[in-house]
């Protein structure tokens, strides 16, 4: 899987996740391995992160057919 650059890193409201492309989705999950809830499909390559606690978590895109594309660390701050 590449990497899919994450900036801001650490963020406190929108990340731009730079290997976003059509058909691709992202999925967030906290390190104890529990999906973070919310709408994560963004086309844009935008994530909104405001409403996430502070900390870590890890971000992975997905292809169309679920085959992850990219996993990497999170960093949100208040």
């Amino acid at each position: 899987a590449g990497s899919s650059v994450l900036f801001p890193n650490p963020a406190t409201s929108k990340v731009r996740v730079a290997a976003m492309a059509p058909g691709r989705s992202i999925e967030v999950f906290a390190l104890s391995g529990k999906p973070v809830p919310g709408p994560m499909s963004s086309e844009s390559g935008v994530l909104d992160v405001s409403g996430f606690k502070a900390g870590s978590s890890l971000e992975v895109v997905k292809d169309a057919k679920g085959t992850m594309m990219s996993c990497e660390r999170l960093v949100v701050t208040r």
